[in-house]
């Protein structure tokens, strides 16, 4: 910022719009402050709310999700994140307003709840796929006299006589597991939704980076013994 000097060595600069230094900065510092209040107000209004919906739709409860966020709770939900909840005079005047020390916290689990969400909607259009290209599969089959008795064929007069030969054979093999699941189901046991949590993920790679165990690069690779 450009200042000034009037001569006098106690003086104070002053900016072009005629602020001191020090009411500039008393100046930054509000609105600072102003957008910590605004930043709780945006997690009580909106994001503590769609974190309730996200997490049912993470956990597989569609039914109770369609009943809880319906369209009349979308639309106040819409209304409570327009522009003048976050700038009015209340605000400015930093009415109401005590510092929430956990807001960081809360933030932060709150991406770890879109990034479970959003894992979510990989599998569920995966799994569509899969039974999309199944369906297709099928219809053509049905749809189609000589697919339909090749198909009749195949699956059924092959396999009565093939199963008067049939020989069983008892493989075994070992499962190998990777070190961030391993742990993840020794402390938290297999995710009902099956889904990772991303948050007690973290944790365990954390856990597991500090303790030598892995590192970083192998975490990224998915690949357990890549040279770090």
């Amino acid at each position: 910022m450009t200042t000034r000097s009037d001569g006098n060595a106690g003086a104070r600069g002053r900016s072009l719009h005629g602020l001191t230094q020090q009411e500039s900065s008393t100046n930054q510092n509000l609105e600072l402050i102003r957008d910590v209040y605004r930043y709780q107000i945006l997690y009580e209004n909106l994001i503590q709310r769609l974190k309730e919906y996200t997490d049912l739709y993470t956990a597989g409860s569609y039914s109770k999700l369609k009943q809880t966020f319906t369209k009349t709770e979308y639309d106040k939900i819409l209304l409570t994140n327009s522009s003048v909840n976050y700038y009015n005079n209340n605000v400015d005047d930093l009415i109401d307003f005590s510092y929430n020390p956990v807001n960081f916290t809360n933030y932060r689990r709150n991406a770890y709840s879109v990034m479970d969400g959003l894992q979510k909607a990989v599998q569920q259009y995966d799994q569509l796929n899969f039974t999309v290209n199944e369906f297709n599969q099928q219809e053509s089959v049905l749809t189609n006299k000589e697919k339909l008795i090749e198909y009749i064929r195949t699956q059924f007069l092959d396999k009565i006589s093939t199963n008067a030969f049939d020989i069983t054979q008892t493989f075994k093999t070992d499962v190998f597991l990777k070190p961030w699941f391993k742990n993840y189901l020794q402390t938290y046991g297999a995710p009902p939704s099956g889904i990772f949590e991303s948050e007690k993920m973290a944790e365990v790679v954390e856990s597991l980076i500090r303790s030598g165990e892995i590192t970083m690069a192998q975490f990224v690779s998915g690949n357990p013994f890549v040279n770090p």
